[in-house]
């Protein structure tokens, strides 16, 4: 029917303008009438798709106007529940205080005691509970849904898992999140600290750069990319306080995972639970050199990022003549064979053939990325081995060290083993 309302009304406007010619035939008109229907239709049709543009584009704003609200609504609760948390200790201190019988036994300590309790006593409070003596209902709901707001967000448990660079961080985080996913159906927010580097560590290398590294009897410096001045520490606990705030009592695990962890205390104070992958110098270096590899071939590795080991991300062009020299003496002394070895050798730790360079490369063109993992990465590495020492000798939380020189895969099955006996 609305076909025959357009071919109606292509003849009308046709008769209307004058379009039916003389000399016309009427197979002629008859094909005009045809145009023009398909242009009203094809009018039509981008008049609908044009309106559903700005319905959807008008839903769009609205559903992210409504996750605002349930993210300011939450934000809200959890204000809410360290307040009535405080006031809870409050109570329970004032009630002891004039009734010592009110033990911290939970059969006996109720929010109908401790009501009971304070509001007889609220005279000297300074929080006074005395204008809701009529309403006792009112505040022991609140009390009640404070204590289960306060006691949900005691229940996700904050993991750190650290770990120099290869040691298998990734791994570990995505057996986590697969294991929770399948035994809870649940989601596991995870922050790398990669994505918190300072603003500062993207300009070119240069004599400028903060992090810079001079190593002893050398005339170049190293930008270094694994010292804690690279981070913006700041921006890291930022993000990981908000991402507690809105993950609290919702989901079992919220994990952080990067190689300096524990070197800030503000991170330090909020983890409840650390996982340490430890790795001997010669896994790291060959497992970085292996990645490497496949960057050049095109890889991208755990975490999705791209190739970014050139000599210029690590020291400024000046310095590349005597990096050069200064690494190929080291290969030299040390022996290529042993630090570049082939597949299946008994000094191998990878399952590639570290001795022949991608794309018709030679090997040996990476001899300045081993001075840098031996000046840099594995001292800077050991550093922090030291800080994971002092943090499991101090019990200041749980601890578990993983040995990273394992396969990856009993790496991973070592993790969720872990979650099993209840260990985090």
């Amino acid at each position: 029917s609305g076909c025959c309302y357009l071919f109606q009304f292509a003849r009308t406007v046709s008769a209307r303008l004058g379009l039916n010619l003389p000399g016309r035939t009427p197979r002629m008109s008859q094909r005009w009438d045809i145009l023009v229907a398909a242009g009203c239709a094809g009018a039509c049709v981008c008049f609908y798709a044009l309106r559903r543009m700005l319905e959807l584009a008008h839903e769009n704003e609205s559903l992210k106007e409504e996750i605002a609200m349930i993210r300011e609504k939450r934000r809200d609760e959890l204000q809410a529940s360290r307040h009535w948390a405080a006031q809870i200790n409050k109570l329970v201190e004032e009630t002891q205080g004039c009734q010592p019988e009110v033990s911290h036994t939970s059969s006996t300590l109720t929010p109908e005691r401790i009501l009971s309790s304070a509001i007889s006593t609220s005279s000297s409070s300074t929080w006074s509970l005395k204008p809701f003596r009529n309403r006792p209902s009112v505040i022991k709901r609140q009390l009640t849904q404070s204590v289960k707001l306060v006691e949900a967000a005691a229940q996700t448990v904050i993991i750190g898992v650290c770990g120099m660079s290869c040691s298998g961080k990734s791994t570990v985080t995505k057996a986590v999140r697969q294991k929770v996913a399948q035994l809870d159906r649940q989601f596991v927010p995870v922050i790398c600290l990669d994505d918190s580097y300072g603003e500062w560590m993207h300009a070119d290398a240069s004599d400028a750069s903060p992090t810079n590294f001079q190593p002893d009897g050398r005339s170049y410096t190293w930008k270094s990319w694994d010292h804690p001045r690279c981070v913006d520490w700041k921006k890291l606990v930022t993000n990981l306080q908000k991402t507690i705030d809105m993950f609290a009592g919702i989901c079992k695990y919220v994990i952080i995972e990067g190689f300096m962890l524990l070197e800030h205390p503000d991170i330090l104070d909020r983890l409840d639970y650390v996982l340490s992958i430890q790795i001997s110098k010669d896994v790291a270096w060959q497992r970085r050199l292996d990645r490497v590899l496949k960057f050049k071939c095109g890889a991208i590795d755990a975490a999705g990022q791209e190739d970014y080991e050139f000599l210029a991300t690590y020291a400024a062009v000046k310095h590349h003549d005597d990096i050069q020299v200064a690494s190929s003496q080291l290969v030299e002394q040390a022996g290529a064979s042993s630090i570049y070895p082939p597949r299946h050798v008994p000094g191998a730790r990878t399952n590639s053939d570290l001795s022949i360079g991608p794309n018709g490369q030679s090997i040996r063109e990476f001899d300045w990325l081993y001075l840098y993992f031996e000046e840099v990465i594995w001292r800077e590495a050991q550093v922090v081995m030291e800080h994971v020492r002092q943090v499991q000798q101090q019990g200041l939380m749980k601890l578990d060290v993983i040995d990273g020189d394992q396969p990856l895969t009993v790496v991973q099955e070592a993790t969720l083993q872990l979650m099993q006996t209840g260990d985090f």
